[in-house]
């Protein structure tokens, strides 16, 4: 997932990564330059070959689905407040994959069970513990920027 950039790299970033043989996901929010607007989801289309759309807003994940991107919805869930929006803006998104953050596997759990959608687990995943805990919890992946979580030995995670 591209989780840095700015309008004038992200096309090549975008282009490196799938020269790699990556699925690119572009998590739109975090691209400097970018504004909320639907004519992000427009560049992205017209310029890069991303195949996924990540966002926290429901109407440019809707725009982006819409326009025929994978799509999925990112949530921080900081209280039971932000958990209990997730169905009313999964609605408006209709999101294809939903991304939890913090990756706690209790949460993961709750979400999974509640919603009829793939979850990935995310932020403060460090040890194998953690990615073992919300892949049994029901995340069908993780995202980590823990460069230790990468080289975690796929052998000791639970598929």
């Amino acid at each position: 997932m591209t989780l840095y950039g700015d309008v004038v790299n992200i096309i090549d970033i975008i282009e490196k990564l799938r020269e790699a043989g990556k699925i690119v996901m572009v998590n739109i929010d975090l691209i400097a330059g970018f504004a909320p607007k639907t004519s992000v989801i427009d560049y992205i289309e017209k310029f890069t070959h991303a195949e996924i759309v990540v966002s926290q807003r429901a109407s440019l994940l809707r725009y982006a689905k819409d326009r025929g991107f994978i799509t999925m919805h990112r949530f921080f869930i900081v209280d039971s407040h932000a958990y209990r929006c997730i169905g009313k803006q999964l609605k408006i998104s209709r999101a294809d994959l939903v991304n939890i953050a913090p990756g706690w596997s209790q949460v993961i759990a709750w979400a999974v069970e509640q919603y009829d959608i793939n979850v990935v687990a995310s932020g403060l995943i460090t040890t194998l513990e953690t990615v073992n805990d919300n892949l049994k919890a029901g995340a069908i992946a993780i995202c980590s920027t823990n460069k230790d979580v990468w080289k975690l030995p796929t052998d000791k995670v639970r598929q």
